[in-house]
């Protein structure tokens, strides 16, 4: 479920979009295009994940693609162009495919009795996280670069997310390997 919730940093560009687009000296074809940018790299990280990467593995690369789809939304802080801007949404975008492994991983792991029940709390928990992350991001665009903003959502959703993947890694070793006390 946390790794689910990690979307309210990555998707921080969403609350930005319109001051970033600004920022690049575009208009709104260029808030398209960046809303457009992350949606392609997790399209295109969602069929390469889900039909060219074994469910085991998919598991073993959750912690780091978690890390990497908010990381990677650091180097905004070089106040990169248009296409500099596009090719780290779409980098952040196609880690963001970790989501098919955290889902299966959470149904796997929710009890059937309470599944629907867990299921809205991770929804609901994802849905206020974005909220609350777009709109601390929208308000931070008033007095800062959006760029900026994007590199430090980014930045603390890395945080998070190394201690989250730091977690799931001690909690969940390969098989044949001994857990330490």
């Amino acid at each position: 479920m946390l790794f689910g919730w990690l979307a309210a940093f990555y998707n921080a560009p969403e609350g930005v979009v319109t001051p970033l687009a600004r920022d690049l000296h575009g208009g709104a074809a260029a808030v398209g295009v960046i809303l457009a940018a992350a949606a392609l790299g997790e399209t295109v990280g969602a069929i390469v994940l889900s039909r060219f990467v074994a469910p085991p593995i998919r598991l073993r690369l959750m912690g780091p693609l978690a890390v990497g789809t908010c990381a990677v939304l650091v180097l905004f802080s070089w106040q990169p162009g248009l296409p500099g801007s596009l090719l780290i949404l779409v980098a952040s975008g196609l880690c963001a495919s970790y989501q098919i492994a955290a889902n299966a991983a959470f149904v796997s792991a929710a009890p059937d009795k309470q599944r629907s029940q867990a299921f809205g709390l991770a929804q609901g928990g994802m849905s206020l996280g974005q909220g609350i992350v777009l709109i601390l991001a929208g308000a931070a665009a008033d007095g800062h670069s959006a760029a900026r903003v994007i590199a430090v959502c980014g930045a603390v959703g890395t945080v998070v997310a190394l201690a989250i993947a730091a977690s799931w890694a001690r909690g969940h070793q390969a098989p044949g390997r001994r857990r330490r006390p």
